[in-house]
C-alpha cells in the first residue's frame, strides 16, 4: 500500500543531545502505525518534527507527496493531518454527546482521553498523530480505547500514535517503527518485530525480559 506519510532521515538535536538521527519511515492511510521504543528513543521528538511544533534540522516530511516540513499545525490540519480541534460530532461518535456540557476538567480521564481523539477528528483528517492515547488509562479503559482506535481505522483514517502499551500495539496496529536513542532499527508488521534480531537484542534487551505482549509466538505444530 502507498504510503501517505513518509518520513525521510529526520534530524533532530537538542543542546548537543542527538534526539534523532537519519529517521526514515512511512505510514499507509487507512490503517494503524505504531512507534515504540524505550524512554528517550526519540518518539515524541519524532511525532512532534512531524507535526510542525519542531523544525527538524535535517531531512524532510512528505504527506500525500507534499513537502510538508516544518509548516504549522494548522496549515497540516487544512492538509488532512491533525492532533487536536474540538467540535460536538466528533464527541457524539466516541460516545461523548452526554458529556458534552461538561467542562472537560470534570470529565473522567479516560474520557478525557477520548476529547483528545474527538478534537484531532473534527477536521475529517486523513490521518491523525496520537502521542500515548491510554497512558494512565485502567484496563477496561485501554481496552475501550482500543476498540475507538480500531473503528476509527474502519472509517478509512489513519493513526500514528507513540504508545508504550505494547499489548494495545500489538493488538491493534498494522505495522510497528521502533526507535532506539534516536535512530529508527526496525520497521513491519507487529508479528515481524516480535521476531526482529535488533528490537530483541537492543530494545528488549534478551528473551529473559520479554514482556509477554512482544514475546515471540510459538510455531505452529507441523503436521
Amino acid at each position: 500500500m502507498e504510503a501517505l506519510l513518509k518520513v525521510e532521515d529526520l534530524d533532530m538535536s537538542f543542546g548537543g543531545v542527538q534526539a534523532l538521527s537519519e529517521v526514515s519511515f512511512t505510514a499507509p492511510a487507512g490503517r494503524i502505525t505504531a512507534v515504540i521504543g524505550p524512554n528517550g528513543a526519540g518518539k515524541t521528538t519524532a511525532i512532534n518534527c512531524i507535526s510542525g511544533v519542531y523544525r527538524p534540522q535535517g531531512g524532510a516530511v512528505l504527506f500525500g507527496g507534499r513537502p510538508i516540513t516544518g509548516l504549522a499545525p494548522h496549515v497540516l490540519a487544512r492538509q488532512g493531518l491533525t492532533r487536536t480541534f474540538q467540535n460536538l460530532q466528533a464527541l457524539e461518535f466516541l460516545g461523548l454527546s452526554a458529556s458534552a456540557d461538561l467542562p472537560a476538567g470534570q470529565l473522567s480521564y479516560g474520557d478525557r482521553k477520548r476529547v483528545e481523539l474527538a478534537r484531532a477528528l473534527v477536521a475529517r483528517p486523513k490521518m491523525v498523530l496520537l502521542d500515548e492515547p491510554v497512558a494512565g488509562l485502567n484496563p477496561a479503559e485501554t481496552e475501550e480505547m482500543g476498540r475507538v482506535l480500531l473503528e476509527v481505522r474502519r472509517q478509512g483514517v489513519g493513526l500514528l500514535l507513540v504508545e508504550h502499551d505494547m499489548s494495545l500495539v500489538m493488538r491493534v496496529s498494522d505495522q510497528v517503527v521502533v526507535l532506539h536513542f534516536g535512530r529508527q532499527i526496525a520497521q513491519g508488521d507487529p508479528r515481524a518485530i516480535q521476531r526482529h534480531p535488533e528490537v530483541l537484542r537492543t530494545y528488549l534487551g534478551g528473551h529473559e525480559d520479554i514482556p509477554p505482549s512482544l514475546a515471540p509466538a510459538p510455531e505452529a505444530p507441523r503436521a
